[in-house]
């Protein structure tokens, strides 16, 4: 078992040009998706925080975690 848990830290967060990302802003999430090979989809359950702003545009820091992967 793990003592301490190792930290992560990120020295530098490569985003892409603000401009690329708004000209995907009402894009069908599944069109995306489908040009990402399938991954990168959100979860169904995630929803946003004010129901009324159902539709969001932006970048995310995300990990891709392997089988018995635990990020606790």
């Amino acid at each position: 078992m793990i003592d301490e848990v190792p930290s992560i830290r990120l020295e530098a967060i490569h985003r892409p040009d603000p401009t690329l990302v708004a000209a995907l802003h009402g894009t069908p999430t599944g069109f995306i998706v489908d040009a990402l090979g399938g991954s990168g989809a959100l979860d169904y359950r995630i929803k946003p925080a004010i129901a009324e702003q159902w539709g969001f545009c932006g970048v995310a820091v995300t990990c891709d975690c392997g089988p018995a992967d635990n990020l606790a």
